[in-house]
């Protein structure tokens, strides 16, 4: 099972079909193809290298608030 952490899309090249997403303090190229619709500023699932899924802030913050409580739980 894969457990998927909202990114934030820093930068979109339509032309290539990849954005550039923050992953904690590094910024990594992901592949958008599968995406219709997706604006910098927006958040994505990402899996295997491909963004699979598009959020607003609201639905990433609350994802993330979630995965946050998780791992100081495991702490």
């Amino acid at each position: 099972m894969c457990i998927a952490i909202p990114k934030k899309v820093i930068k979109i090249d339509k032309v290539k079909n990849i954005a550039v997403v923050q992953d904690n303090d590094a910024e990594i190229e992901v592949n958008i193809s599968l995406i219709e619709s997706l604006n910098e500023g927006d958040y994505v699932l990402v899996q295997s290298g491909y963004a699979t899924q598009a959020m607003d802030e609201k639905e990433a913050e609350e994802s993330l608030s979630l995965w946050r409580s998780f791992n100081q739980e495991e702490k």
